[in-house]
């Protein structure tokens, strides 16, 4: 089951990669950091380091609320996902064609993706990067959108991950911003 998901959500690792290496992303996170030293000088502060960490938070909840979407940078941004996400999932549906049709691999979870169509593949390996991408995810900041997908038809392996995250018992907002602002300190 593992290596079902670790095989068929790689896509999601190396688009991943392939973003953050990006111009669009470089611009983009450079005017999250341009937005954070404005607002850091209209309060005369001298460096968001000399805050105390709940100053630190507080400022880095302001720049999540920051609305990009009508900024061109943004919009930029997010056409270089989707199609590093297309190109990602595309890739992988093609090698895995390939390999079904000279029978290099014979694995089970292969064996059950042989007969389905092209557009089924696609949803199958886009729920299990899905389910990979959500775990990664702290579940009492996703909790409320997840909520919505109680009655919805999901993969299995997606369904448990969604199932799991409403279900975990984390404690509060605060364990999230505090590993965003380690993140943010470990980079500056």
């Amino acid at each position: 089951d593992l290596l079902s998901i670790r095989m068929f959500s790689e896509w999601v690792e190396s688009c991943k990669r392939s973003v953050l290496k990006s111009p669009e992303w470089l611009k983009l996170s450079e005017q999250l950091r341009s937005t954070l030293s404005e607002q850091l000088k209209q309060d005369n502060v001298g460096f968001f380091g000399d805050l105390k960490e709940e100053e630190q938070l507080a400022y880095i909840r302001q720049v999540k609320h920051y609305d990009l979407k009508h900024v061109e940078i943004y919009n930029e941004f997010l056409h270089k996902l989707r199609e590093s996400m297309e190109q990602h999932i595309n890739d992988t549906i093609e090698s895995l064609e390939r390999q079904q049709q000279s029978n290099d691999h014979d694995m089970k979870d292969e064996s059950c993706l042989q007969n389905l169509s092209r557009l089924d593949k696609i949803l199958y390996i886009t729920a299990e990067g899905t389910a990979e991408l959500l775990q990664s995810l702290p579940a009492n900041a996703i909790r409320r959108q997840l909520s919505g997908l109680i009655h919805t038809a999901l993969s299995p392996n997606l369904r448990k991950t969604v199932w799991k995250l409403l279900l975990s018992n984390q404690d509060s907002d605060s364990n999230e911003m505090q590993t965003q602002l380690k993140n943010i300190n470990a980079t500056n």
